[in-house]
């Protein structure tokens, strides 16, 4: 952790709108993991300088910075502890907030005064945030609020959680978006870099906090800068490309279904929702999906429930039942967005599902019933 001398020894002062200061916290506090184990992911920056207010959170690994511009107040820099502000600052009913700089505190004035420590270094001197060092170089590539929602919901469903294979728990960038856990897929059409990359969860995470702007990427070596609006985030790419089993998982998703039936989105959540409610995990959550001439047919394990939705289209139709886990294969609809989907099915191991430029396979369950 990098350190400066305290060159502010007289009061320095600056007057927010609450509301503005309250919105920047909500963003900042997003880049703080606030890891016991390291100290610096616990704390905030908050630094005036010519006139920009910055808010500087970090992981450790990734670096969150917030604006706010013209601003007046003479030039300063401090840190103090990111929940604690946090919560002080979204309690305040003040229209405005003044925050004080003192020798040895942050003197904080809404509907009271109150008074942070300054986080100081073992000799004294103010703590202060690593800086990266990143050159910003060529036309940035454009990154578009859709592949954004896209990323937070569809592919987010089928990141993986564990780290038995930590390549899993990244987003991979080739010719589409990819990611899997191995029970489940998600490939979205859209290719977004010009070469493969494997960006952690944890960055493109944060990438919710830009909202409806466009981001503008720039690359330096191994490190990405995403800049909107106020917002610039600093990361690095997963150093386990080579061990993203794209191929394979591409091989799924290309693979050919034999049939296809189009249903509403809305009442087949609506349907695995009621149906959940007669399931358990002695059944391993399963229940039977039946491809009938009359329509889709849904039915609880122990048979005492069951649901028919009307297929909105079909092709090349054939009898088929199939065993699915209906906690994954719900969160799995959940995260599309169209109105409708396509369920393609006849593979003895998996279920696919196509909406727009999203593809979503989901792995079968092995019953002693016969069914796949």
């Amino acid at each position: 952790m990098e350190i400066s001398k305290n060159e502010e020894a007289e009061s320095v002062k600056v007057k927010l709108n609450t509301l503005v200061l309250q919105a920047l916290m909500d963003k900042a506090i997003k880049g703080a993991s606030q890891n016991k184990m390291i100290p610096l992911t616990s704390l905030l920056e908050i630094e005036l300088k010519e006139g920009v207010l910055t808010l500087t959170t970090t992981d450790a690994t990734n670096t969150l910075k917030v604006f706010a511009r013209e601003i007046k107040g003479d030039d300063f820099r401090v840190v103090v502890p990111v929940d604690l502000f946090h919560k002080l600052v979204s309690k305040v009913t003040t229209e405005h907030i003044t925050l004080e700089l003192k020798e040895n505190s942050l003197e904080v004035v809404g509907n009271g005064t109150y008074q942070l420590d300054l986080l100081l270094d073992e000799d004294g001197t103010l703590v202060k945030f690593p800086e990266y060092e990143f050159k910003e170089k060529g036309e940035p590539t454009k990154l578009k609020p859709e592949t954004v929602k896209t990323l937070l919901t569809s592919n987010k469903a089928a990141l993986a959680q564990t780290m038995e294979n930590p390549a899993l728990t990244g987003y991979y960038f080739g010719d589409q978006v990819i990611t899997s856990d191995t029970f489940k897929i998600c490939g979205q059409a859209e290719q977004v870099f010009k070469k493969p990359t494997l960006l952690p969860g944890e960055l493109v995470h944060l990438l919710s906090l830009c909202g409806d702007s466009e981001i503008d990427i720039y690359r330096d070596g191994q490190q990405l800068l995403f800049k909107a609006g106020n917002i610039i985030i600093h990361g690095w790419e997963l150093d386990l490309l080579g061990e993203f089993p794209v191929e394979a998982i591409s091989n799924y998703l290309n693979q050919d279904f034999p049939s296809m039936c189009k249903i509403n989105r809305k009442s087949f959540m609506e349907a695995l929702d009621r149906l959940a409610l007669f399931v358990s995990p002695y059944d391993r959550n399963g229940v039977y999906l039946t491809f009938t001439d009359k329509g889709l047919q849904i039915t609880s394990k122990q048979k005492n429930s069951s649901e028919l939705l009307s297929y909105k289209e079909s092709k090349n139709f054939k009898d088929f039942v199939c065993y699915v886990d209906i906690l994954m294969l719900d969160d799995q609809v959940s995260a599309q967005t169209g109105e409708d989907l396509e369920l393609w099915y006849g593979h003895e191991t998996a279920l696919k599902m196509v909406s727009g430029k999203v593809t979503q396979i989901v792995a079968l369950l092995l019953d002693e019933e016969g069914a796949v």
